[in-house]
């Protein structure tokens, strides 16, 4: 079945000398695994396919296969110029984040629209970056239905019960330290470099905590931190 959708790129690696395997999460058929041949495309690929680019990709879906080629793939972008250290570096970590979290073939439109405007906005040279990854984090908890409960009272987070708690847990799965950092966060004011680290972290570990795996030991993580260092 021929196919044409719009695409964000979450990873993508080397195949052999000619070809890539690429991770797409894309508008018309969710999160798929696509290949893509040289000799097929002769776009710039290692240009076209980095982490979060968005693309309009015509392939061949078979529904019964778990890869499917690339036919043409047409980057979409307003950006002329090569990216900074410091876009990149996010670009990459929202890439491997959102490919943590989101399931195969999961078609969600709310959810393709935040990412196509994430990526979007890291092109508009006004877009401040300096919160940029927190207010992914906090979105994209909103919008996957998950988000931590923050209208509680208590000086611990509890990663089990999703929410602040009074007293300190018995177990070691919590947080202390967050009540007024979250509460600036949530009222739009400005927060310091250790704070803005602080709440990604947490989000990190809460997502961890719902969904498992190694989400607070992403690879694109150290470089981020570096950066921002």
């Amino acid at each position: 079945m021929n196919c044409q959708s719009q695409a964000i790129i979450l990873s993508c690696i080397k195949y052999g000398d000619q070809s890539l395997i690429i991770k797409a999460y894309t508008k018309s058929k969710g999160l798929i695994t696509l290949i893509s041949s040289r000799k097929r495309n002769k776009q710039n690929q290692a240009t076209s396919f980095q982490p979060f680019n968005r693309l309009v990709i015509h392939f061949n879906f078979s529904p019964n296969k778990s890869i499917h080629r690339v036919k043409e793939a047409l980057l979409e972008t307003n950006f002329e110029g090569q990216y900074g250290v410091m876009r990149s570096a996010i670009k990459l970590f929202l890439a491997e984040l959102s490919l943590k979290l989101i399931p195969e073939e999961d078609l969600h439109d709310e959810l393709f629209n935040f990412l196509w405007k994430k990526s979007s906005m890291l092109e508009e040279k006004d877009t401040s970056l300096s919160s940029f990854n927190l207010s992914f984090v906090h979105e994209l908890s909103q919008i996957l239905g998950f988000q931590p409960n923050f209208n509680t009272d208590g000086e611990y987070f509890d990663y089990r019960e999703s929410q602040f708690v009074s007293n300190k847990p018995t177990h070691q799965d919590f947080e202390f330290g967050l009540n007024e950092p979250v509460k600036r966060f949530l009222s739009g004011n400005s927060l310091n470099r250790n704070e803005r680290s602080k709440l990604l972290n947490f989000y990190l570990l809460y997502f961890e905590a719902q969904f498992g795996g190694n989400i607070s030991r992403l690879k694109s993580l150290e470089v981020l931190q570096a950066v921002f260092a």
